[in-house]
């Protein structure tokens, strides 16, 4: 627990430091990348500024810097490959990545990680080209994978493979459809069976801890991509 309060505790005061002393940093990395004239100038340029904010920052702070980098770095490589996978199956339009998004941010509040809504996601429209029905197999196979405790993944693929009418992952796990039942109709059979159990897990203490935890990360990551966009203008000068 005191682990926990530490972590939200730092979380918050790099949040506040990023706030200030990182937007000057960001602030001068932009005027290095406009107007040094040659590699050498912006090398020398850049030593300074790090020179600089090696002696503002403290040693402390550089070091969650650089972990907070690397889970935004993380994160972005995360999106990324589920942005390839939509693209691939033709689904990556604005208004979906807007949706994954959202989607992520409602899985935090049912206690799942980000990572396991994209793998979720990705596994989902596997079974489906419609982006809409996409989503309908995710939600249902959150509340199967509380109801069952196995992972969103596998959830998803069982949700996603009775959708299409193979309903014997859903039969194993005591969930009994029609004969030839498929799509809304087999979702519509489990929501029935397990329906709120994602929201009744995240109520639970073990839910809360798991949600405050993501909490935590999704803000690591935020302050992290703050260093991220001014590590990105250094290599761009």
């Amino acid at each position: 627990m005191a682990g926990s309060s530490a972590q939200v505790t730092f979380a918050f005061l790099a949040k506040d430091l990023a706030s200030g002393t990182i937007k000057g940093i960001s602030k001068s990395f932009k005027n290095l990348k406009e107007n040094a004239k040659n590699l050498g100038g912006a090398l020398k340029t850049g030593l300074k500024i790090g020179v600089g904010a090696i002696a503002a920052l403290g040693a402390g702070a550089i070091a969650a810097a650089v972990d907070f980098t690397r889970s935004a770095i993380s994160d972005e490589a995360a999106n990324n490959r589920l942005i390839s996978v939509l693209k691939q199956r033709k689904l990556a339009s604005e208004a979906n990545l807007k949706v994954v998004d959202q989607l992520i941010a409602k899985g935090a509040e049912l206690a799942f990680t980000d990572d396991e809504v994209r793998a979720g996601l990705a596994t989902a429209t596997q079974f489906t080209k419609k982006f809409t029905d996409a989503q309908k197999i995710l939600t249902v196979a959150q509340d199967l994978a509380r109801a069952k405790n196995i992972s969103l993944e596998e959830a998803t693929s069982i949700v996603g493979k009775a959708y299409q009418g193979n309903t014997r992952g859903l039969k194993a796990l005591g969930v009994e459809t029609k004969k030839g039942a498929k799509g809304l109709a087999v979702l519509t059979a489990v929501s029935a069976k397990f329906g709120k159990s994602a929201a009744a897990y995240a109520e639970t203490t073990e839910g809360k801890f798991a949600a405050l935890k993501i909490a935590i990360d999704e803000t690591r990551e935020a302050v992290g991509y703050v260093f991220l966009n001014a590590l990105k203008r250094v290599f761009g000068a």
